[in-house]
């Protein structure tokens, strides 16, 4: 029974290398040397011979199984984030970082050096050339010298806005002594819904486009339509109540105008204690109160400017045509060539007729206790005095001289 049993198991053996075609391991075929960490096992050079007594049974293979690793849970407080596209942000992206860096460095240079030399605003967010009218782009930069020529169609936007404002948003990284109004590079994420972001001085980051879209509407210059209030009405009258006691004096004042719209308002006026005595304040409006947010632009050379640093979604038309400041040594003090002129004319009397007078340059304005008013240029021929209806027929005729006449002069009512 054993020899049947042994030339069986021979047979099965010779056929298993018949059918697959494969040849037993000789003692010269070289094997390949085992690691500590491989799981099979162990081959020798010594041939198994199966003992006579018993038949070969070959091991059943056991299955492997893997080891289960205790699930990691992140803790309530710090959730796991989704990874970064590291490939998009360091590779993909990097050719459009460095022209975008190149253009802030160019319009942060540009701004900078003519800053002084013109009239460089934010209007509605974007750098721009008040003298001009025009807003500063990637065409101008080159035109001026200032940026290589293959960026003249380049596709970016130049803004001057608040640092404060930007470091608000998350993934923008900016320097920490960077204050102020600063000059940044935009252009739009070619690979996602987002918008690249930078200054000349820092790295900047990525900006999503509904935070972009955000912070350029707080920079909007449109707050409704500009408008004089005339006197009498009750705004009007809110205003001048909040500026007397800012002031704190509660005395009386000689009002030159108030313009606003639905956020500001410019206010020029003096007391009537000294008529030369100009001052110019700019309030603001929330939840129905107005307070004042700047004083002092009568000593400002280029108030448009100042007051855009401070104020950057302040709309300038808002501002008088004049500069307070420019007419600050021309303001009149004597006044006896005009009275002089009236009496000979015989409009008055006597100084006793006159109500308010006041002037500037080469321009007077009289207002007689009958409520008279009187136009006064210091022309070739001396002192012309016309006759006027009201302010706006008075304003006329300064601005028909200059348009930057000192209507300031004109009471208003």
């Amino acid at each position: 029974m054993k020899k049947i049993l042994y030339a069986l198991i021979a047979v099965m053996v010779i056929s298993s290398f018949t059918v697959t075609g494969c040849t037993p391991v000789s003692d010269d075929t070289p094997i390949p040397p085992i690691t500590e960490n491989n799981d099979d096992p162990d081959i020798t050079d010594d041939p198994v011979t199966p003992p006579e007594d018993e038949p070969v049974i070959p091991p059943e293979d056991e299955p492997v199984i893997p080891p289960v690793d205790d699930p990691v849970i992140p803790p309530e407080d710090n959730p796991v984030k989704p990874p970064v596209n590291v490939s998009q942000t360091d590779k993909e992206l990097e050719p459009y970082w460095s022209s975008v860096r190149e253009i802030a460095l160019s319009a942060q240079n540009y701004y900078t050096e003519n800053f002084n030399k013109t009239r460089l605003v934010s209007k509605n967010g974007k750098l721009h050339d008040a003298s001009t009218g025009e807003d500063v782009t990637t065409s101008t930069l080159v035109e001026k010298g200032y940026l290589a020529s293959k960026y003249k169609t380049y596709d970016c936007s130049i803004l001057l806005l608040k640092t404060e404002d930007v470091k608000q948003y998350r993934g923008i990284s900016l320097a920490n002594d960077e204050e102020g109004l600063s000059v940044f590079a935009v252009i739009k994420n070619p690979k996602a819904n987002s918008h690249l972001l930078t200054t000349a001085r820092s790295k900047g980051g990525l900006i999503s486009t509904a935070d972009y879209i955000n912070l350029l509407t707080d920079y909007s210059q449109n707050h409704g339509s500009v408008g004089r209030l005339m006197s009498g009405t009750e705004e009007y009258n809110r205003i001048i109540n909040f500026l007397s006691m800012y002031e704190g004096k509660f005395g009386k004042y000689y009002i030159r105008s108030v313009t606003k719209d639905n956020k500001y308002a410019v206010v020029v006026l003096s007391s009537q204690s000294d008529v030369n005595n100009v001052r110019q304040y700019i309030l603001r409006k929330e939840n129905n109160v107005w307070e004042v947010v700047m004083d002092k632009l009568e000593n400002e050379s280029r108030p448009n400017v100042a007051v855009n640093k401070k104020l950057p979604d302040f709309n300038p038309d808002l501002l008088p045509d004049y500069t307070l400041y420019d007419y600050k040594k021309t303001l009149l003090s004597d006044y006896t060539g005009i009275l002089y002129a009236l009496v000979v004319d015989k409009l008055i009397d006597s100084i006793a007729d006159v109500k308010y007078i006041a002037g500037a340059d080469d321009f007077c304005y009289v207002v007689l206790n009958n409520e008279v008013k009187y136009i006064c240029y210091n022309g070739s021929r001396g002192w012309d005095i016309d006759q006027v209806a009201d302010i706006d027929e008075a304003t006329d005729f300064m601005r028909s001289v200059s348009l930057s006449a000192p209507t300031f002069i004109i009471l208003d009512r």
